[in-house]
C-alpha cells in the first residue's frame, strides 16, 4: 500500500490499491472521527473522477467543517467485466474490512495521520454508502445479501443503520433508446462499442431486469420485515435532465426534488457553485 499527501488540511489522501484495486481514501486528521463514507461509482466509472471535486471540497468547501469527523473511501470494482452479484460480493468484503473496525493497515494509517498511538483502536459508529448509477445497484444488492445472511444466522447485520445516498440510481435499468443513440453519436465505431457492452455481464443485467427485479424484491421484503433498519431505505435524487436511466425508486425510498440543470453525469459532481451533493450526503438538505 502506498500513501500520498495531497493536502495539508483536514484529510490526508491515500491509495488502497494493494488491498482493493484502485480504491482510494481520504482519512481525517480529527481524533474524534466516527463516520465512514463509502462512495461506489457507476458503469465504466472511476473511484474518484466520478465524484470530481468531492475530494477537494470536503477540505476547502463551505461544508468542510461537517466532514471533519468523516473518513472517505472511494471504492473501486470491476464494473464492466464482472456481474452485479460478483461486484456486490466485493463490496461486502470491503465493508466487512472497514466497518465498524477498519482492517489493520487502515488502523495504522489513521493513527499515524491523527498523531495517535499506533495501538489506538479506530472504530466507526456511522456508515454512509453513496452510489451513482450502477454503483447504487451494487450497494443495494450488497445490503440485501447481508440482510439475508443475518436472517439465517439470527444476528443483527452490522450495516443495519447504514444510510444510503443514491445519485441517479440505475435501479430500474437504462433507457436503451437514448443510451444507444448517445453511443452512436459519440463513437464512430458503434459496432465495437456494441460488442464491448454486449460482453459486459453488468450491462446485460441492467437490460434484462431479472437481476434488478430480484434485488428490489429482496430489499422491499427486508424493509417490510425490519422497518427500523434504515439500511433498506435510500435517499434518492435525480437531475431534471436525466436521460440515461429510468427515474424510479423502491417503494420505501425517500424521494427528493429533481435538481434543475443536472443530467445523469453531473448530478453527483459538486463544485464551489454546486454544493448540493456534499450537503445531501451529510443529510443537511
Amino acid at each position: 500500500m502506498s500513501s500520498h499527501t495531497l493536502d495539508p488540511q483536514l484529510h490526508r489522501s491515500v491509495i488502497l490499491g494493494d488491498v482493493f484495486r484502485d480504491t482510494r481514501a481520504k482519512l481525517s486528521r480529527n481524533a474524534k472521527t466516527d463516520t465512514a463514507v463509502v462512495f461506489v461509482h457507476g458503469f465504466n466509472g472511476h473511484p474518484v473522477k466520478t465524484w470530481v471535486d468531492f475530494s477537494g471540497l470536503v477540505d476547502n468547501g463551505r461544508g468542510a467543517a461537517e466532514w471533519a469527523s468523516s473518513d472517505l473511501f472511494f471504492f473501486d470494482y470491476c464494473d464492466v467485466t464482472k456481474s452485479i452479484d460478483d461486484s456486490s460480493d466485493d463490496l461486502e468484503v470491503f465493508l466487512e474490512g472497514i466497518y465498524p473496525k477498519p482492517f489493520p493497515i487502515v488502523q495504522l494509517l489513521c493513527n499515524e495521520i491523527r498523531g495517535q498511538d499506533k495501538s489506538q483502536e479506530v472504530t466507526y459508529s456511522k456508515l454512509i454508502l453513496v452510489g451513482h448509477s450502477e454503483g447504487a445497484i451494487i450497494i443495494r444488492s450488497c445490503i440485501a445479501e447481508i440482510g439475508k445472511k443475518s436472517q439465517m444466522s439470527g444476528a443483527s447485520p452490522l450495516t443495519q443503520n447504514a444510510q444510503l445516498i443514491l445519485f441517479a440510481p440505475a435501479l430500474f435499468g437504462f433507457m436503451p433508446t437514448y443510451w444507444l443513440g448517445l453511443v452512436s453519436q459519440l463513437f464512430p465505431f458503434k459496432q465495437i462499442m456494441d460488442l464491448l457492452v454486449a460482453g459486459s455481464p453488468a450491462a446485460a443485467e441492467m437490460r434484462d431486469f431479472i437481476t434488478l427485479d430480484q434485488i428490489r424484491h429482496e430489499t422491499e421484503e427486508l424493509s417490510r420485515q425490519f422497518p427500523a433498519d434504515q439500511a433498506y431505505v435510500a435517499h434518492v435524487v435525480f437531475g431534471q435532465n436525466e436521460e440515461v436511466v429510468r427515474k424510479k425508486r423502491y417503494f420505501q425510498d425517500v424521494k427528493y426534488s429533481a435538481i434543475p440543470g443536472k443530467n445523469h453525469v453531473a448530478i453527483c459532481k459538486p463544485d464551489h457553485e454546486y454544493l448540493f451533493p456534499l450537503n445531501f450526503v451529510r443529510g443537511r438538505e
